[in-house]
């Protein structure tokens, strides 16, 4: 039976999570990291996809996007996905899939998930124990958003814009850094189906 194809609709915001299969590493080597986060711009900017938000764990990947007019996101993440499966398994010599499954998708639906959102991607290295500071992970383009660097490109300033300033922003990223509570209750929900709390 085929998978069901998801649809994105232009002019939505969406998550995007995939995991390693097994819960196994995605990413072995900061230059694994660099390449896959290479991959998310072309191919984004290929299929009129804005990257609003990323982070890309050992083995696992956050994306918030906007799809743009003409935007088509399930040809963005077969080429993501597949391009990336078949540049790590020729480099680990080896064969089969890297990916639990196919990627979930969940629409961005009110002000409120947006905002805990972005600050669920952004402050996924820390609750993962892996950085005591979101800006010390350098795999997200939190750098962008607050102004820290300019490599990951993408459409993150509708987050500044939204939280009206960089301060704003990062004052509520930072606010309660180590609670698990997710103040949205429909993130919480998409969160909870998709087995990532």
């Amino acid at each position: 039976m085929p998978k069901r194809k998801l649809v994105a609709a232009t002019g939505q915001y969406y998550h995007i999570f995939n995991r390693g299969a097994l819960k196994g590493l995605l990413f072995y080597t900061p230059a694994m990291y660099h390449l896959f986060l290479s991959m998310i711009q072309v191919f984004a900017e290929r299929f009129h996809i804005s990257i609003i938000a990323v982070c890309i764990m050992p083995n696992h990947f956050h994306l918030l996007v906007y799809v743009e007019e003409e935007g088509r996101v399930d040809e963005f993440m077969r080429l993501l996905c597949g391009s990336y499966s078949r540049r790590v398994n020729f480099q680990l010599k080896r064969t089969g899939t890297i990916y639990e499954g196919r990627y979930h998708m969940k629409r961005v639906t009110s002000d409120g998930y947006f905002e805990c959102l972005c600050r669920y991607i952004h402050l996924n290295p820390v609750k993962a124990a892996l950085v005591d500071h979101p800006a010390n992970w350098d795999y997200s383009n939190v750098h962008e958003v607050l102004g820290l660097r300019r490599m990951i490109h993408g459409d993150h300033d509708r987050i500044v814009q939204h939280f009206r300033s960089v301060g704003r922003y990062e004052k509520y990223l930072l606010h309660d850094v180590h609670s698990t509570l997710i103040k949205d209750p429909d993130l919480a929900k998409d969160l909870a189906e998709m087995r990532i709390v």
